[in-house]
């Protein structure tokens, strides 16, 4: 007899990983797809059998979206949204990783409660030795998502404030050439 339970994921994720791209390659053949989880157990195998943001190489990234969505702004349902940036500079990593740890593990248990479906997945790019971010993309940025998208960046503020050393928080859309919303907490 079994002692534990399957605990399904309210919703289905896919990790990614993409590694530096020559400037001369299509970026777009560099990711790899590592784990689909779609319960806790599973999510757990993966989480342990990935290195922390701090052990990626210099341009590295990590991808963690729903499942069925690309990690690619120029693809639906991400074309026309946006992202919170968190920017942390930390010499020892430790922010970076523990953001990135605490993000995945509020998104898998659902902590962002009803501003879930507002959300695609979140990323983790350590492309400069001092700079690193961690970004969580939201959908599609229009007037009837205003709120919501604020409501995200809310709780991400209180992060910056009360627990980590974050040097900015933003929304920017992906596509830099909207002139629609662009938010700085």
């Amino acid at each position: 007899m079994t002692c534990c339970a399957v605990v399904a994921l309210s919703n289905n994720w896919t990790f990614w990983y993409k590694d530096k791209c020559p400037e001369d390659e299509d970026w777009r053949m560099n990711f790899q797809k590592l784990f689909e989880v779609s319960t806790a157990t599973q999510f757990l195998e993966a989480y342990n059998l990935t290195k922390l943001p701090s052990g990626l190489p210099l341009g590295a990234s990590y991808y963690f979206f729903k499942k069925g969505i690309q990690p690619m702004w120029e693809e639906e349902p991400n074309r026309g949204a946006g992202a919170w940036i968190i920017q942390v500079e930390n010499q020892i990593n430790n922010d970076l990783n523990l953001i990135w740890s605490d993000l995945l593990f509020t998104l898998i248990s659902g902590g962002f409660k009803e501003l879930s479906c507002y959300l695609c997945g979140i990323t983790c790019n350590v492309k400069h030795e001092k700079m690193k971010k961690v970004a969580i993309w939201t959908v599609k940025t229009t007037l009837e998502n205003y709120e919501h998208i604020m409501k995200i960046g809310k709780i991400l503020q209180m992060l910056k404030l009360n627990v980590y050393e974050i040097k900015s928080l933003k929304y920017k859309l992906h596509n830099r050439l909207s002139n629609n919303f662009d938010y700085m907490l």
